[in-house]
């Protein structure tokens, strides 16, 4: 197999999981948010962008870490580099490289994912709720691995690809984890209460 259809099949990989963990973690975000705040607690939505590690650029660009404007910088800024818009366009252009080492239906399901998105981005902001958004790309994020799955050789390609998947997978898993227990938690004291068991279930649907 050539190096750079490896390349590009790896990335196409990386980019997709990168898509629907940004999907995933304004949904914990999101639910987090709806526990009152304790005393000292930090902004749960600052904790997604040390998560992602994306904080400066965010900053730079927006200021505060205020809910709409975390939406517009994970899903549509095509200045952060892990957005979904920014990752299905990466992954698309990987996949369009190496056309000829994926079948239709993995094709078909990127490039339609990448169109659908494309009328998302034109539609007023006022129509698109977080849920309608992050529903979105989990679902698209799953029709390209459910045709990697079901229609590719079980080849170097393959190979490949899951080992983009799993990496980026393990490397999130690695930040969610380093978050809960430096950002969101206020103190100590805090560990085996209401507020960090509630946190712990809320990552686990992450």
């Amino acid at each position: 197999m050539l190096s750079r259809t490896a390349d590009n099949l790896y990335w196409l990989a990386r980019y997709l999981e990168r898509a629907e963990t940004s999907a995933r973690l304004l949904e914990v975000g999101a639910r987090i948010a709806l526990m009152p705040s304790a005393a000292g607690y930090r902004n749960e939505w600052e904790s997604l962008l040390h998560a992602s590690g994306t904080a400066n650029g965010f900053a730079k660009k927006y200021g505060d870490a205020v809910q709409r404007n975390l939406e517009s910088w994970f899903f549509f800024d095509t200045d952060n580099a892990s957005s979904v818009m920014s990752c299905i366009t990466a992954a698309r252009e990987n996949g369009r490289i190496v056309r000829t080492a994926l079948t239709t239906q993995v094709w078909d399901a990127l490039n339609t994912a990448f169109q659908e998105l494309r009328q998302l981005e034109r539609r007023p902001r006022s129509e698109l709720d977080l849920s309608t958004l992050t529903d979105w790309t989990m679902r698209n994020t799953a029709l390209v691995r459910g045709s990697i799955d079901a229609t590719l050789l079980r080849n170097d390609g393959w190979d490949f690809l899951n080992l983009g998947y799993y990496l980026e997978r393990a490397d999130n898993t690695a930040r969610l984890m380093d978050v809960k227990y430096y950002v969101l938690l206020p103190r100590l004291e805090f560990v085996g209460s209401g507020l960090d068991n509630y946190q712990w279930t809320t990552l686990l649907r992450a």
